[in-house]
């Protein structure tokens, strides 16, 4: 006789990001192990850069493979980037964010009536100011 393995995650959590859609109609499962998100090591070229958003999960430069290559992943290892920040730049980056976000909701609301080079710089502009919150919060670009 046959006996199947029931898998409890099955047909769970199928909302992504959106995770709201498996709280509504019951497909929320907890994971059951912690995820690592992110680049593992620092890309070299701009080039790369931009590869790494294209290229499956582990991919490497074949120059950097070649020279350094790297031993299996260990998660245990690895530690968290989580730079000291005062209360203030805390503050001031929320601050920040919040001001970003209408703004570019504003920008959102308002692009089919904007000229195309209202449009860029308000885009330009929001970008920008992302990269400050990123910088105040002490992301490495």
């Amino acid at each position: 006789m046959h006996h199947a393995i029931i898998d409890v995650n099955l047909d769970k959590n199928y909302g992504g990001i959106l995770i709201v859609w498996d709280r509504l109609f019951g497909t929320f499962h907890e994971e059951s192990h912690a995820c690592d998100y992110g680049t593992r090591a620092r890309l070299k070229s701009w080039l790369d850069k931009g590869r790494v958003w294209l290229k499956p999960p582990g991919w490497r430069p074949a120059e950097l493979e070649a020279r350094f290559p790297k031993s299996p992943f260990d998660l245990s290892s690895i530690t968290t980037y989580n730079p000291p920040l005062s209360r203030a730049t805390q503050w001031a980056a929320a601050a920040l964010f919040l001001v970003l976000l209408q703004g570019v909701s504003l920008l959102l609301w308002f692009a089919d009536q904007l000229p195309s080079a209202q449009l860029a710089l308000g885009s330009a502009l929001m970008v920008a100011g992302y990269w400050c919150v990123g910088k105040l919060m002490g992301v490495r670009f």
